[in-house]
């Protein structure tokens, strides 16, 4: 006769104790791993997730052990066990789908000081140099209380900037304003990589070109400046310009450059178009006469419009590149013209005016920060018509410039800016 052997079940109480066991080990682990995850991304995510995580451990453990009570023998530790795996799936699927903070990106954000919510940008929130730009007429910025710097006014723009170096890893930016201060959290990474336009006169136009992407939702690492290099667009829209100087018969232009690759690559456009037109190009030191084009950043054009508004550069009508489209700019009584292959009326062009206003109330609408939000949107291909047409800026309101947005969002709020020829020829 066979012998049948039985086989023993542990009793239920040992069965809650082991799963128990192994519930608070899985959580504890769990728990550790959240806590990780959080003091990365920054203290309030911290207490927040950690609040959570002991909630989710306590009543989680509560609720097997009852389901293990509830039951004998092998239903017992089935249950105990399924419901052990559903808590811990639970808890890393949570842990798991905690937003990662992305590393060595720019910042926007809104700080508080007092009841006062300003508007602070970082650029490009890496280590090393970085820009920082406050909505308010006063500021100071640094690491720490000890060591801050008066940010100041840049030609060409609005509000106050300021240099800041950042270290590798975390860094706290500080920012002083009306007598209150706000700080600003950022994960620098290790990244060193620099980026010099940001720390000379081109900085504020790069940053207008991240602060349009950011508000369009887009935050990914800064890897080039507009001034670092002139797209087709623009030198089609130059050599346009161009054309149409001298299609009114002009014989003398007097060019404004500066050092930067995009400048000296559209300087080099105007004069091989000028020579093909048999139009002598002089600087702003010979004094030729004929209309004065300026290619040059913001910071050399607000100084030569200023000189021309002041009667000091002679002018036969001012020629902007495209980047210059920038409101404090257009507000010297200077003739500006300018070339575009955007219409500023269309929907894209109202969408970004009044995302900005709302995100950034007191910044200025730029050619840069415009063609940086269609970048991000994926519409750059739809609202960029690749054939530039010639608008004149005016001080005196135009009724029409405003499109669907109303007057409160416009490109030039002081006045208007209209369309004054067709297609221009390349």
């Amino acid at each position: 006769m066979a012998r049948t052997r039985t086989m023993s079940l542990p009793r239920p109480g040992v069965m809650v104790r082991l799963t128990g066991g192994v519930l608070i080990a899985a959580s504890l682990a769990g728990v550790l791993w959240l806590a990780i995850v959080a003091v990365a991304a920054g203290p309030p995510v911290a207490f927040g997730a950690a609040a959570l995580a002991v909630c989710l451990l306590v009543g989680g453990s509560a609720a097997v052990v009852r389901v293990a009570r509830a039951a004998e023998g092998l239903t017992g530790m089935v249950a105990a066990g399924t419901a052990t795996a559903v808590f811990a799936g639970l808890l890393g699927a949570m842990v798991m789908e905690q937003p990662s903070p992305l590393t060595g990106v720019s910042a926007l954000a809104d700080l508080r000081f007092g009841n006062q919510p300003v508007p602070v940008l970082v650029v490009p929130g890496r280590p090393g140099w970085n820009l920082v730009h406050v909505d308010a007429t006063n500021a100071a910025v640094g690491l720490d209380v000890y060591h801050m710097t008066p940010a100041g006014p840049r030609p060409g723009t609005t509000g106050v900037w300021a240099l800041v170096k950042l270290p590798p890893g975390n860094a706290t930016v500080l920012v002083l304003h009306g007598g209150a201060s706000a700080a600003i959290q950022l994960r620098t990474g290790q990244d060193v990589t620099p980026e010099p336009a940001l720390t000379g006169s081109d900085g504020p136009e790069c940053a207008s070109a991240v602060l349009g992407a950011l508000i369009a939702g887009q935050e990914t690492p800064l890897r080039r400046c507009p001034s670092q290099e002139l797209s087709p667009a623009d030198s089609a829209a130059l050599r346009g310009m161009i054309g149409f100087i001298a299609a009114r018969g002009m014989r003398h232009v007097t060019l404004v450059s500066d050092t930067s690759p995009r400048s000296l690559l559209a300087a080099k456009v105007v004069r091989t178009v000028c020579e093909a037109h048999h139009i002598a190009v002089g600087t702003p030191r010979d004094h030729p006469g004929g209309p004065v084009v300026i290619v040059s950043g913001w910071a050399g054009a607000d100084s030569a419009l200023n000189q021309v508004a002041e009667g000091q550069l002679p002018s036969e009508g001012t020629y902007l590149g495209p980047w210059l489209l920038d409101e404090p700019l257009l507000e010297y009584p200077a003739g500006q013209l300018l070339p575009l292959g955007f219409d500023l009326q269309d929907h894209a062009a109202f969408s970004y005016l009044e995302t900005l206003n709302r995100r950034f109330p007191g910044e200025v609408p730029t050619e840069a920060g415009y063609l940086g939000w269609l970048t991000s949107k994926g519409t750059a291909r739809s609202a960029l018509t690749g054939r530039a047409e010639l608008y004149a800026a005016s001080t005196v309101y135009f009724p029409g410039e405003s499109g669907h947005a109303g007057p409160q969002y416009t490109w030039l709020p002081p006045g208007g800016i209209s369309q004054v020829s067709g297609v221009l020829g390349s």
